[in-house]
């Protein structure tokens, strides 16, 4: 019982939780916070307002533009790629769980008509 704690000993911790103080020869209470708890802001009550349910559908709206950018951007990328290649090259192209080795143009078309798919969604949400 008498065991004094040594330098590295004063604070022990624990990986997801962080430090925990240990005081040798006393017994103490330790609350346990769990990480999710600790991380996530407490919640507000919703008030169900007309102007906080067009701000939650303003927001939706911004995110999904964002992530039509993002997939915009992403085709772009793949059709430069695709385009840097040389003809006789061949690509493999994914279709359902198979993948298909063919040659350059079968993926640039793939990707095009992506493309157009997703900037008529964005062009769309952008009129709305």
């Amino acid at each position: 019982m008498g065991r004094e704690a040594g330098p590295d000993e004063s604070r022990r911790t624990r990986p997801s939780l962080g430090p925990v103080p240990c005081f040798p020869g006393r017994r103490t209470a330790v609350v346990l916070r769990s990480p999710v708890s600790a991380a996530t802001p407490p919640r507000q009550a919703s008030v169900g307002t007309a102007e906080g349910d067009m701000a939650a559908a303003a927001k939706e709206v911004d995110m999904k533009k964002m992530e039509l950018m993002k997939e915009v951007r992403a085709h772009q990328v793949a059709i430069g790629e695709l385009n840097n290649l040389p003809p006789s090259r061949a690509a493999y192209q994914k279709t359902c769980n198979i993948f298909f080795r063919k040659d350059i143009t079968s993926p640039v078309a793939s990707q095009q008509k992506q493309l157009d798919i997703a900037k008529a969604k964005l062009q769309k949400l952008d009129q709305a």
